[in-house]
């Protein structure tokens, strides 16, 4: 069973269908953080943050008000994703987006994350919660 598992994996790689789907993983990353990249500048901050991971979740949880701690709790499996939703959430509202534009930025960020940064949302800065 592993060797034909291995056999398909072998014509999968030779087939050419790899680099597509190298090339196709990079555009959708490409497209979320130059959405996010637009989304910092919208707030006032650098667009480079957007580039460098962790960083830039310190600094979505700046701009969404959410509590410092919530950088931790982002390392915790399964905790973690319910923290990324929240805190996405958070960020949709401070643009003035409903929960469901949240959602839709955790899950579908290479869409939702270039719709809020190059559309006409506005940012708003939200009220800290505490930290």
């Amino acid at each position: 069973m592993i060797s034909l598992i291995a056999l398909s994996a072998i014509e999968v790689l030779s087939a050419g269908r790899f680099p597509v789907g190298w090339m196709i993983a990079l555009l959708l990353t490409f497209a979320a953080t130059a959405g996010l990249w637009k989304i910092f500048q919208k707030a006032g901050q650098p667009g480079w943050k957007a580039a460098i991971p962790f960083y830039n979740m310190s600094v979505i949880i700046d701009l969404a008000g959410c509590p410092v701690r919530w950088n931790f709790y982002l390392m915790i499996p399964i905790v973690g994703f319910l923290y990324f939703v929240l805190t996405m959430i958070a960020l949709a509202r401070s643009f003035g987006k409903d929960a469901g534009f949240g959602i839709g930025c955790a899950l579908l960020m290479f869409i939702y994350l270039p719709v809020l940064g190059f559309g006409s949302a506005a940012y708003r800065k939200p009220k800290p919660e505490g930290n």
